[in-house]
């Protein structure tokens, strides 16, 4: 599980759009879930570990524009609605 671990972060670190890392990150997801079936790990620590290479992950990404948000409407003075 350390060295799936390792080797995740290292691609992470490396080249953060490949499509190998986001295969790693689902090798290194996996591993840490059977380490959990086992009782190797507890289960609040996998989940801890795999957070932390997601997060890792997503601010590595290039982030992409959010679109401008469309004007909200005024209304109209002369209008009521009754």
């Amino acid at each position: 599980m350390r060295t799936t671990l390792r080797k995740a972060r290292e691609a992470i670190a490396d080249k953060p759009t490949a499509e190998d890392t986001r295969a790693l990150l689902g090798k290194a997801s996996r591993a840490i879930d059977i380490m959990v079936t086992k009782g190797v790990v507890h289960k609040n620590t996998a989940g801890r570990y795999k957070s932390r290479l997601a997060r890792s992950y997503r601010r590595k990404l290039p982030s992409s524009p959010k679109p401008e948000p469309a004007p909200a409407e005024k209304p109209d003075p002369g209008k009521t609605d009754l």
